[in-house]
Order: C-alpha cells, then structure tokens, then sequence
C-alpha cells in the first residue's frame, strides 16, 4: 500500500516543522506517511547560534544539544560568540546575549573586568570587593553571570534567583538564605530613587543619606564593601565607561533585596526559566560548526523521508510570520513559528486521520 502523502507550503521553518512532528507521529503510530514541503531547502532563513532556550517543539524536532529528559534546546556556535537566551517558555519573550569570551556584553560588565585588569591596584581591589558583593549572593563574579544578573530582560528578583540557580549548577555550591547578610529591618524601608537609576541620582542619594536606610540592612562586611564600592564606581565613571551604569545596576539588584524582611525568600521560578539556569553551564560550552537551527530541522526532516518539491497538488498552508533581520528577534520569530507549527500539525494530523465524511 502506498503511503499517503501530504504537501505543505508556507513559512520555511514552520512548514519543516509540521513535516518533522507529522511524520513523527505516523512512526510512533506505525502509520505510512509522505510529506512533501515545497520551496529550496538552501532559502530557509538562518537562524544562527550559539543559543539557548526552552522550547519543547524545537528540541524535540533535533535542534540543538538535549539534555537528558529536558526541553532545552541548545545551539551550539563559534566560542567567542555571544550566547542568545530567553526566559520564557517556548522563547516566546524578549531575548537577550551574556558573554562567552570573557569581556562581557553589557556596558556595566565591561567596566567590571576594566576594573579588574587595571594596572591600578586601587582598581583590582574595588573589582574584587565587588565580587565579593556578588558571589555573597551564590552568584558566580563571571562576565555571563553578571551579564544575565545585571541585564536580563526580566525582574530584579526574577534575574537574581535565576543567577543563584545558575552559581549552584555551576559551583555545586549548597542553597544558602539570600538574607543571610541582612540585619532586621524596623518599619518600611522608604524609596530612595523614585524613578529610574541614575550616576547622579545616586550619588546624590548617596551625599544626602537617602540611601542609609537601605545600607543598614546589609550586615558588616558586606556593607563596606557595597557603600564603598558605589562611592568608588560613581568616581570612576570617566575613566572607566560604564561604571557608574554598573553602580545603579547593582542597587537595582541590592534595593529589592533588601527591602525583603529577614526569613524572606525569593519567588520561585517559572520551569522554563528553571531550566534554562540549569543548562547554563551547557549553553556556554557549547562549541560547534554547525550552528544553523534552521538546517538543523531541515536534517531531521529528511532523516525521517520527508522531502522537497517545487510543485505539488493541493498543498496545506502552514500560517508563520516573515522572518525578521536582528538576530535576536530572529530566533523569537523561529520559536514562534515552531509552536504555531505545533499547533498547525495537530489540526492536519486529525484531518489526515479522521477526514470529514
């Protein structure tokens, strides 16, 4: 018995997607199934690594290193290039890029590691008392860390608990209080920068005392480290760019902290972002050649039967967005296609199986 052949057509890597879970399917089933997809397999838009993200349609399809019994999908690429993440499920979120290279990529980390391989030892002594601040928190003073902590497009609190995760998969450390280093707090602790933080707001701040009622939370020695250390970055901004963006990025982290009451804890997190602070450490180690998520679905599509045509009667049209030119709003648009696929593929596989009388 010939085995029923089905036509996709549409967007690229949505179509190829379907392919992949239809035939998928018809295995698991022992079902017979052809699936043609029309267009040229070398036009499918690139979606390039190193990456990494939860995207159960994505991993499932071969894209990327799987971890064991896991939804992650981790796109390996060159090791001096940025890996691109996402905290939210299926990368349906804003995306953004921590450092693989050891310079950073924000602004404020880079002036970390400037203070940090300063000829002045007054600059490698701030560098470390600032590290201290940090890995006091369970965070690992690592450009990828510090990127993911000071710029990740998510809450402070959410940002914090998901750098923690990612020290304690990278150190083995032992979960340790966050408010181990905090003092009891008497009354509500007032805001002392209503509105964004700003290198002169802060140091304002600083001058006239609004910022004691939060620095007296934070027990001694930390506490020197952190008044001293502002102090210091604010002073250094000129001649190091981007530390006084690194001081109002560390009290964005330090204020909600502290304003937490001694056997508080953090909230817990999403699976999605849960998982992709547990595959961290995979996600930067994850060098290769092939990068190309795209052609990735294109070999496990084939690897299946599937194959490509430039014309075919009564195609299927899978719905997908065009592709979009910066690479970080690419690999949303990617995970946004794979679902809908998802979606798509259902909804063909009843109609294959169960058409209308």
């Amino acid at each position: 018995m010939r085995p029923m052949t089905v036509a996709l057509q549409g967007n690229s890597a949505a179509a190829v997607t379907a392919g992949i879970l239809l035939m998928s399917r018809a295995r698991r089933l022992g079902d017979r199934l052809e699936v043609l997809v029309m267009g040229d397999p070398s036009e499918i838009t690139p979606v390039l690594g190193p990456a990494l993200v939860w995207s159960p349609v994505l991993a499932s399809c071969g894209v990327g290193q799987r971890l064991e019994s896991s939804a992650v999908a981790i796109i390996p690429g060159p090791a001096d290039a940025p890996l691109a993440m996402c905290l939210h499920p299926e990368g349906d979120g804003p995306w953004f890029e921590v450092d693989r290279a050891g310079k950073g990529v924000l602004p404020a980390t880079r002036a970390w590691i400037s203070l940090a391989r300063s000829r002045s030892a007054a600059d490698r002594s701030l560098a470390r008392a600032l590290a201290r601040l940090v890995e006091a928190l369970g965070c690992p003073a690592e450009p990828a860390v510090l990127d993911l902590l000071l710029g990740a497009p998510a809450p402070p609190f959410t940002r914090l608990a998901v750098a923690v995760q990612v020290g304690r998969t990278l150190t083995g450390a032992g979960e340790q209080p966050l408010t181990h280093h905090l003092r009891p707090a008497l009354g509500e602790l007032p805001d002392p920068l209503p509105g964004p933080c700003t290198a002169g707001g802060l140091a304002a701040a600083l001058e006239e005392g609004r910022l004691q009622a939060l620095l007296q939370r934070v027990a001694d020695p930390l506490r020197a480290d952190l008044e001293a250390g502002l102090r210091s970055l604010l002073a250094r901004d000129c001649d190091h760019p981007g530390a006084g963006l690194l001081a109002c990025q560390l009290v964005d982290v330090a204020g909600p902290l502290a304003s937490l009451p001694v056997g508080g804890l953090l909230p817990p997190l999403e699976p999605a972002a849960e998982a992709v602070a547990q595959a961290f450490g995979a996600g930067l180690g994850a060098h290769a050649a092939e990068r190309d998520a795209s052609q990735m679905l294109v070999r496990t599509f084939r690897f299946l039967g599937g194959s490509f045509t430039d014309d075919a009667r009564y195609p299927v049209s899978i719905p997908g967005e065009a592709p979009p030119e910066g690479p970080l709003e690419r690999w949303r648009w990617l995970c946004r296609s794979a679902r809908r696929a998802a979606d798509a593929a259902d909804t063909l596989w009843r109609r294959v199986t169960d058409p209308p009388q």
